[in-house]
């Protein structure tokens, strides 16, 4: 089934309970065409995005797909699609929405708040695959350090402060601990983890918040 880190927790106001009491997730997957002629394209895309989904224990109980030249800034769909999303899921019973290109944090709310379920892209159900089927204490810092680097660009456009971007960087920096002690023992992990404390910190505490 898939990881909680994937699931995560539902936005705020849905009533939905779905993946409860051992139902199986359900979902449905969208995409958008550039032109009426690049449908067999998407369609193929859209078929490897339900085999993924398989592959972790997700039910894709439809798809939706629209034709436009560009994502749409805030809501990846245009409006009137949203709302056809959001009809789509409350039909389906979905608890899950994937979307087969790469979301901004902005359009992941903008489907979230139209759709009422959870909305997540193709890389991030890739990295939960991953992360189910580690098994090796190198090969979980790995797969943890690949999320969180999927999710530190995205602390970009939030208002936080030095203090609190110290604490959203300090998961990077414990992973690599662990990955430095791993390989290299206590001895020779001490400047380099410091290192990279400083790097992080310095980087992620000075990024504006652009609304991006």
């Amino acid at each position: 089934m898939p990881g909680t880190w994937l699931i995560g927790a539902r936005p705020e106001g849905t009533a939905r309970t779905g993946g409860s009491h051992g139902r199986q997730w359900r979902a449905v997957v969208l995409g958008l065409s550039e032109r009426e002629g690049s449908g067999p394209a998407r369609t193929d895309s859209l078929d490897e995005l339900e085999r993924l989904a398989a592959t972790d224990g997700i039910d894709v109980v439809d798809r939706l797909v629209q034709v436009r030249d560009r994502p749409d800034p805030a809501t990846y769909l245009g409006s009137g699609k949203v709302q056809e999303l959001a009809e789509l899921v409350d039909a389906r019973h979905a608890d899950l929405v994937i979307a087969e290109g790469e979301l901004t944090p902005a359009q992941v709310r903008g489907l979230e708040d139209g759709s009422g379920v959870r909305v997540v892209d193709r890389t991030r159900l890739i990295l939960d695959i991953f992360g189910e089927h580690a098994r090796s204490s190198e090969g979980k810092a790995q797969v943890e350090l690949a999320q969180l680097a999927y999710e530190l660009p995205r602390l970009r456009g939030r208002a936080m402060s030095c203090r609190a971007s110290v604490a959203a960087v300090w998961p990077v920096v414990r992973v690599w601990v662990y990955a430095v002690v791993a390989r290299c023992g206590w001895r020779s992990s001490g400047v380099i983890c410091v290192g990279v404390c400083v790097h992080c910190v310095s980087r992620y505490a000075a990024q504006p918040a652009d609304g991006r």
